[in-house]
């Protein structure tokens, strides 16, 4: 049996040699108490028909050329994701580490029910100009409560793309104010220079190296000779 890391996705599931293995995947396995299934149960291969219909499909309206297949995340629990065609895939992939916790987890799916988080998620609030009330409360009690010691600060990013293009930035911001010492302001050369692309600060990039991917944005991109 053949198995692979879907490359740079981290889904793990058999691509080939099913028919020796058909049988023994045919029929979910029981699934445990609090809703998540004891293994994959892998029925088609990957992608399936019904998810080779969706892409097809999307592909009138959509580029799909990243779509690996389309997923039933009512039915995902804990690890394991089940796809359009029924078949229950371990997951190492968990959309970009982003729940660490697994699907449909009963902590996050009770936060995200509470009145005060859908009023936020209906607002979409622009964190940076107008950010909710309550948000100090949130911030000290999430993500500061975890800071690694000696760190009591944090930037709020919405994707690992953007978040790495602010590390540029903050890179940058850095490096210019050991440049200028104080005041910290740019100066009015500074300003008018910048909207033109003229300022010699463009001189000065972010390092890139051989073989190495980050981020989907054009900034990263333009540093990894990998994913460009």
């Amino acid at each position: 049996m053949s198995v692979r890391l879907a490359a740079g996705r981290g889904l793990l599931f058999q691509r080939r040699a099913f028919s020796s293995i058909n049988s023994a995947l045919s029929v979910d396995r029981p699934s445990s108490v609090d809703g998540s299934y004891e293994g994959p149960a892998v029925k088609t291969p990957v992608p399936g028909p019904k998810s080779k219909d969706l892409t097809k499909q999307m592909g009138e309206v959509m580029e799909t050329g990243t779509v690996h297949f389309f997923v039933d995340y009512n039915r995902s629990h804990g690890n394991y994701v089940v796809d359009a065609d029924s078949n229950v895939i371990l997951d190492l992939y968990t959309q970009i580490a982003s729940i660490p916790l697994g699907y449909n987890h009963p902590s996050v799916k009770n936060v995200f029910s509470k009145e005060s988080s859908l009023v936020t998620l209906a607002s979409r609030p622009a964190l940076g100009i107008n950010p909710p009330a309550d948000y100090v409360r949130l911030l000290k009690d999430s993500l500061i409560s975890v800071a690694p010691s000696g760190m009591n600060e944090v930037t709020t990013m919405m994707c690992g793309a953007c978040a790495v293009e602010n590390a540029y930035k903050s890179a940058f911001i850095w490096y210019m104010t050991k440049q200028r010492g104080e005041p910290l302001t740019p100066d009015s050369e500074e300003f008018k220079t910048a909207l033109y692309n003229q300022h010699v600060c463009l001189r000065r990039t972010p390092r890139s190296f051989t073989n190495w991917t980050s981020q989907h944005l054009i900034g990263p991109l333009l540093h990894s000779p990998c994913s460009s």
